[in-house]
């Protein structure tokens, strides 16, 4: 199997990544790397978190999901530690797009960033 990224001494992997839409809306994300969960909640605008709704779920054996980034277009894109992946996510949480190696040196991809 997959070896787990290193966890940190007495905490959790959870990366957190918030974004404003052009619409207004805007979402916390919370990735839980090792249980391999991704979760989006709304933020009201005195800055209160609605309650988590599932947002996508990666199987162990593709990689651990790391830090997400979101793009113009409101996507949210997952890197792989132990993956050698990068994903790609709409808005709504389906799988649109998949990218292997990506000329990347490592399988421990933790995060992506757009430019």
């Amino acid at each position: 199997g997959r070896q787990a990224p290193p966890r940190e001494a007495g905490g959790e992997e959870r990366a957190f990544f918030a974004r404003a839409a052009a619409d207004g809306a805007r979402i916390l994300y919370f990735v839980d790397t090792r249980a391999g969960t991704i979760e989006a909640a709304d933020v009201a605008d005195d800055g209160s978190l609605g309650t988590p709704r599932p947002f996508a779920r990666i199987d162990p054996a593709g990689g651990f999901p790391g830090g997400p980034t979101v793009d113009r277009e409101g996507c949210v894109w997952i890197a792989l530690y132990a993956g050698w992946e990068v994903r790609r996510y709409s808005p709504g949480g389906e799988l649109i797009e998949l990218h292997r190696k990506l000329g990347l040196t490592t399988a421990e991809v933790s995060a992506v960033a757009i430019t």
